[in-house]
C-alpha cells in the first residue's frame, strides 16, 4: 500500500489509463487467441448465426468428443465448426479478461498490452489440412525442426485437434500427407486424444485415399456423422432479366 497520498492518487491514475488501454484491446487480444489456435481470418469471421440448422444439430454442444462431419461442398463444415470453437474459446476469454481486470496486476496488464495478447495457453488446435499439410511437406528438405514440431503438436493427446477438410488435398509423390495423416490417427487413437474432422469424402472415398487401415483406426477414433444433402452456400443463384 502507498503512503504518499499524491502518489497513491497518481498511482491510481496511472492504473485507471492502464485498464482503459487494455480493455481497448479486448478484441484484439481475442483474434491474437484464435490466430494462436491455427485460425485464419476465415475461420475467425465464422458466424454461429449463419451455419444451417442441419449442422448446429449435429455438432455435439459441448464439443467434448470425438466426431466427424462428411457432407458436401460448401454446406457449412468448416463454418460450424470454427463459429462453435470461437464461442467456446471467447467466453474463456471473456472470463479470463475479466479477472485480469479485477486482479489489477499492474506487470501483466502492461506485457499484455505490450506484446497486444494475453499470451494464454490454448487447448485447441485448428489445422487445415489442405493447406497446412502441404505448406509442411513443402518444407521438408529445409532442414528445420518445425515439420517435426508441428507433427508432435497434431499428435498431442491434450490438445483438442481439428483436421478440417481432409482428403482435399493433392496426392504427390510418396504422399506424405497421407502418411502423415495416418501418424497422426495412429497417436491419436492409442492416446484417445480428443479428434473433429470434416471431409467432402464418403466412405469410399476416404478408403481410396488413406486406405482401409488408416480409416477403421479414424472411424473408431471419431465416428463420421453423416450430414443430410444441403446446398453449397457459396454458389449462388443468379435471377436473369428479360431482354436484349
Amino acid at each position: 500500500m502507498l503512503l504518499n497520498p499524491d502518489l497513491e492518487a497518481l498511482h491510481r491514475t496511472n492504473l485507471e489509463r492502464l485498464l482503459s488501454v487494455f480493455d481497448s484491446l479486448r478484441e484484439r487480444f481475442i483474434q491474437e487467441h484464435l490466430s494462436h489456435i491455427g485460425f485464419s481470418s476465415l475461420e475467425g469471421a465464422a458466424e454461429w448465426e449463419r451455419v444451417p440448422d442441419a449442422i448446429k444439430k449435429a455438432i455435439p454442444g459441448a464439443l467434448d468428443r470425438s466426431f466427424g462431419l462428411v457432407g458436401g461442398y460448401g454446406i457449412g463444415k468448416t463454418m460450424g465448426l470454427a463459429s462453435a470453437i470461437k464461442r467456446r474459446v471467447c467466453v474463456g476469454l471473456e472470463e479470463r479478461i475479466k479477472k485480469i481486470r479485477e486482479e489489477q496486476k499492474v506487470g501483466y496488464l502492461e506485457e499484455c498490452i505490450r506484446y497486444g495478447a494475453l499470451r494464454l495457453p490454448t487447448s485447441y488446435f485448428w489445422i487445415n489440412w489442405p493447406g497446412d499439410s502441404v505448406t509442411m511437406r513443402n518444407r521438408l528438405f529445409e532442414n528445420t525442426p518445425e515439420v517435426e514440431d508441428w507433427v508432435q503438436k497434431a499428435m498431442d493427446p491434450g490438445l483438442r485437434v481439428i483436421l478440417d477438410d481432409i482428403g482435399a488435398e493433392p496426392v504427390a509423390g510418396q504422399d506424405w500427407t497421407g502418411q502423415t495423416l495416418a501418424r497422426i490417427i495412429d497417436e491419436r487413437q492409442r492416446q484417445q486424444g480428443r479428434t473433429i474432422w470434416t471431409s467432402n469424402l464418403d466412405n469410399k472415398g476416404l478408403i481410396e485415399r488413406y486406405g482401409p487401415r488408416t480409416f477403421s483406426r479414424l472411424q473408431g477414433l471419431a465416428p463420421a456423422i453423416i450430414l443430410p444433402k444441403m446446398p453449397d452456400l457459396r454458389v449462388r443463384a443468379y435471377q436473369t432479366r428479360d431482354g436484349p
